[in-house]
């Protein structure tokens, strides 16, 4: 009798596992989702007559690792990938944000080359860059002085991060820098920073005044890739059909009520619907908190702050967004409650529907926000046009606001501090047959590219033990 490998989470980490594991014949494959569908945050809202939206923009991002990154790119044909990168001339997504009261296209980083006070920033700056040794990567706050000095992070990142968050940077992890575009800063003209970018320190944290004239001498050579047939969810289409094709059970709506171990190891896993037993190994990409509470662990004082739900409101309008070649962009500024604008046909040749063009809007919501959905909806369209991308002719013919069932990473040092400690518990029960996966299953392990990296060497190094 073939033993059970039990894959936990149906999101991309989930999957790709799945798709690796299953190239060992000898093993039966289960991958348990919760829901109703896979994919995590490359699902899809379907709207009938009015298409199919993705949960927000997403792209798939080149590992380096060639068998990891062929997995995605061979599930489409070649000539049905839309390619970002700065190689060889070919288009990359570009990033904007509005701040200070603008939006700014030209670097996705904040330019604060036109502040009155920039001569002092700069001096300020540069005092910082030579006293500097190491960059703390504690708080928020402390990262960002240690890059940027205290005038800056004073005058730029701390709104920044009330605005987007209503925190204080002091009272968030050192990642949230890099989850928005904050860990560079524009404070000199493209010729100075011609003269500066061979000044690998001074580059690192310094942006570029424009972002259009970097090659991939600078920006490196991986790609990203996004379908030209619009959206991300037809890879996640393809994927589950090729692990059908491979032979994984894939429970969906089924989910972990009991795990049974003994003697260090799980030795059956009770499901909403069905039982697995004769474990040979348990991958868990779900959600740590989840499992610490089907282990029976117990942790006292833990620090958690509820975060925000991301609420997207997705419109079709007649007319492009007067945005250039931005992708999407990022709102910096209090005034407005629109934490991220998609615009889908700059990542997609295809994304265009019935002569309309899909645009998202982002944004973080509390519950008592989440009380009045029209409100939200109607807030999206006007903030559209406060920013002034919206042109006067351009008409809104189809709206939506969806809550993800997914809520915003908030990565507060309390909720970073309590994931730490509750993977570390998990790890010191020293279970035998037990992977974490996916988000924070490392220390700093976040952002998906880094996510996919880690999953394969896990997985190569379970298939090289057996």
């Amino acid at each position: 009798m073939k033993e059970n490998i039990v894959i936990v989470g149906g999101g991309i980490a989930g999957l790709l596992s799945a798709s690796l594991l299953a190239e060992d014949k000898k093993y039966n494959i289960h991958l348990i989702e919760k829901t109703n569908s896979l994919g995590g945050l490359l699902k899809c809202f379907d709207y009938g007559k009015n298409g199919k939206f993705d949960y927000g923009a997403h792209n798939i991002l080149e590992t380096g690792i060639n068998e990891l990154d062929n997995i995605l790119r061979d599930l489409l044909p070649s000539n049905e990938w839309q390619v970002s990168s700065a190689i060889n001339g070919q288009k990359r997504a570009l990033t904007g944000i509005y701040f200070d009261g603008k939006l700014q296209q030209n670097s996705p980083f904040i330019d604060l080359r036109k502040r009155k006070n920039i001569d002092e920033l700069r001096i300020d700056f540069l005092k910082n860059f030579e006293k500097t040794k190491e960059h703390k990567k504690t708080t928020a706050y402390e990262y960002s002085k240690s890059l940027f000095g205290k005038k800056i992070t004073k005058e730029a990142v701390v709104p920044v991060f009330k605005s987007l968050y209503g925190i204080h940077p002091k009272h968030m992890d050192y990642m949230a820098m890099f989850l928005t575009p904050l860990v560079r800063v524009g404070l000199f003209d493209e010729k100075i920073m011609k003269d500066l970018l061979p000044t690998q320190l001074l580059s690192s944290i310094l942006s570029y005044p424009e972002q259009k004239n970097l090659g991939s001498d600078i920006l490196g050579v991986k790609k990203a890739y996004y379908p030209k047939k619009y959206g991300i969810y037809r890879v996640i289409e393809a994927l589950k059909e090729q692990l059908e094709k491979q032979g994984v059970n894939i429970h969906l709506e089924d989910e972990v009520k009991d795990i049974v171990e003994k003697n260090n190891r799980i030795e059956e896993i009770i499901l909403s619907n069905t039982k697995i037993k004769n474990i040979n190994h348990l991958f868990w990409s779900a959600g740590h908190l989840i499992l610490k509470n089907l282990l029976k662990i117990k942790l006292d004082n833990l620090k958690f702050q509820k975060p925000p739900k991301t609420v997207i409101t997705n419109l079709l309008i007649d007319k492009k967004l007067k945005i250039g070649d931005i992708c999407y962009f990022y709102n910096y500024d209090s005034e407005y409650k629109t934490f991220r604008v998609d615009n889908y046909i700059n990542y997609c040749s295809g994304a265009k529907r019935n002569g309309l063009y899909p645009i998202s809007i982002e944004t973080l919501a509390s519950d008592n926000d989440l009380e009045n959905i029209d409100k939200i909806t109607q807030t999206a369209i006007d903030e559209l046009k406060a920013f002034n991308v919206f042109g006067k002719a351009c008409k809104v013919k189809f709206a939506k606001t969806e809550v993800l069932d997914y809520g915003f990473p908030l990565l507060t040092k309390d909720n970073i501090e309590t994931m730490d400690r509750v993977r570390e518990s998990i790890l010191n029960r020293n279970i035998k047959n037990l992977t974490l996966l996916g988000i924070l299953s490392q220390k700093d392990l976040f952002f998906e590219s880094d996510i996919k990296k880690d999953l394969y060497l896990k997985v190569k190094r379970f298939l090289d033990e057996c």
